[in-house]
């Protein structure tokens, strides 16, 4: 293990290596193993999968002191073990994880020891958590009736929650970390969190959360700390995602003059490819999918039209109901998180984003992006 970390660290697990557990096990005893296709969406490869399924034996490394160094303590065995086992692969039950250990360095990236899935539930709304804070003796995070839209920018707001509460419980090794039922979550810890290191921003941005302690009922269930509104906004959750992104993160609005015919092929081409769409999405969309449509609202005088993405929750007939995932400008009796109701016949652009990343449609989008200036 001495060759896994360097100085200062390296002394402190030296120290107390005698706190470090390794107990080695017939396969079948260790850990349970998830199905093969679970562990390749977090991003394990064929053979990484085909060498945990037909491993023979498992060495178990564990840690239960709560002094700050065990989470090192593991990884550096870690480390050692994979070094000296020639077909061995390293699996975190918590993280679905079949990536090598992040490295023994003493600079805490939150994200290498946790996983934030999220699901969209029937209604079109999703529910996003953590798996892994039980590392660090903490309850695990939720979101509930979130934005389809939003989830990769709130996934690094979980993220740097996860790595300001776990800097809190550190500070104060063998205490309880006491929270109130609102916490004031700084950038510059959430960057910090994201980075693994101390960075820059603005001293006064931040954002207020309000949290919720949910203590399992059952004894080896998991314990959920729920982040909602703070008790004096008066706003459901999909609204206030959207206020909480833009204390943090600011508002930017982009005016872009472009080629009207260009716009008029991309509309005509959303429109004729439309049913695509309609079909996808009364069909079903699969886990992770997301529908948006672009429409015109009417503001002020009737001709004239803000365009709006709307995340789609139903789609009847020639009536489509969704929440507005854009800060308006001129609309002002809407805000972001809205629920509306538009119809059919107004849809302007529409695009489907896949589980993987992927997206068609957004045709309108992608000719003013070719516009925009660059910065």
């Amino acid at each position: 293990m001495e060759r896994q970390v360097q100085p200062p660290l390296r002394e402190r697990l030296l120290a107390r290596s005698d706190q470090l557990e390794l107990s080695v096990t017939t396969a079948a005893e260790g850990p349970p193993i998830p199905p093969p296709d679970l562990l390749s969406m977090f991003g394990a490869t064929a053979e990484q999968v085909k060498k945990l399924t037909t491993a023979t034996h498992a060495c178990v490394a564990s840690d239960f002191s709560s002094d700050g160094v065990a989470l090192w303590n593991v990884l550096a065995l870690a480390h050692a073990l994979l070094d000296k086992a020639v077909d061995g692969v390293c699996f975190d039950p918590l993280r679905l994880s079949l990536k090598k250990p992040p490295e023994v360095n003493g600079q805490l990236r939150i994200a290498q020891h946790i996983i934030v899935p999220f699901s969209v539930e029937a209604e079109g709304l999703g529910w996003m958590t953590t798996k892994g804070l039980c590392k660090f003796g903490l309850p695990e995070l939720e979101l509930t009736d979130v934005p389809p839209a939003l989830a990769n920018d709130l996934i690094d707001v979980v993220n740097g929650l996860a790595g300001y509460l776990q800097r809190l419980a550190a500070s104060t090794p063998g205490s309880e970390l006491v929270l109130e039922d609102e916490l004031r979550l700084p950038l510059g810890e959430l960057l910090e969190s994201l980075a693994g290191k101390p960075g820059d921003s603005p001293s006064s941005t931040s954002t207020l959360l309000g949290l919720t302690y949910n203590p399992s009922d059952e004894e080896d269930g998991a314990d959920f700390l729920s982040v909602h509104p703070p008790g004096d906004v008066e706003q459901v959750p999909e609204t206030w995602y959207y206020q909480m992104l833009g204390d943090l993160w600011g508002r930017k609005e982009t005016m872009v003059n472009v080629e009207g015919d260009l716009l008029v092929q991309a509309h005509k081409r959303a429109l004729d490819e439309l049913p695509v769409l309609k079909s996808r999405f009364q069909a079903g969309l699969e886990p992770g999918e997301i529908a948006m449509v672009k429409y015109g609202f009417p503001y002020g005088d009737e001709d004239r039209l803000e365009f709006m993405w709307v995340t789609l929750e139903s789609w009847r007939g020639e009536s489509l109901v969704g929440l507005l995932s854009n800060h308006p400008v001129h609309c002002t009796e809407l805000c972001a998180g809205a629920r509306v109701e538009i119809p059919e016949e107004g849809i302007f652009d529409w695009t489907l984003h896949g589980a993987d990343g992927k997206w068609i449609g957004g045709y309108t989008d992608s000719i003013v992006r070719e516009w925009m200036p660059s910065e």
